[in-house]
């Protein structure tokens, strides 16, 4: 059974660039579009309803006029114990320089991909991930 790959991204061409990119690498790819659908899809579900949990999640940074939704996001997933496992990339095109220097600290516990980025880059960093042993993030 292919991974699953929720992608959190209001813009659709963004979207679609990994959609693309992961589909041909095997992975079952799908989005949300908003906070609250990405929290629907993932935070929300019951434990009867776990098999519906993406592999692996990557979130937009910003959205709209919030420039650290995807962030704040990515820390509620690792507070729930059901998602707490699943790894997260975030992904930014907006972010300033001071601002894409802190996301990128050694200590900081999501791997950042600033757009535009070369889709095999984006898959290989998701296969890097999914290979990964469980280990909770943050």
């Amino acid at each position: 059974m292919a991974k699953k790959v929720l992608i959190v991204e209001d813009e659709e061409l963004h979207y679609k660039f990994a959609e693309v990119a992961l589909k041909r690498a095997g992975y079952d790819v799908y989005q949300a579009q908003t906070m609250i659908a990405a929290y629907e899809k993932t935070v929300d579900l019951t434990d009867e309803q776990a098999n519906q949990l993406p592999s692996l999640v990557i979130a937009d940074l910003r959205f709209g006029k919030d420039e650290m939704a995807g962030l704040r996001f990515a820390w509620m997933l690792c507070g729930c114990p059901l998602t707490a496992n699943i790894p997260i990339i975030i992904t930014t095109a907006t972010a300033d320089d001071e601002l894409r220097q802190r996301l990128t600290l050694p200590n900081f516990p999501f791997p950042v991909v600033v757009k535009p980025y070369e889709p095999f880059r984006l898959v290989q960093l998701v296969r890097q991930l999914l290979e990964k042993p469980d280990t909770p993030q943050g």
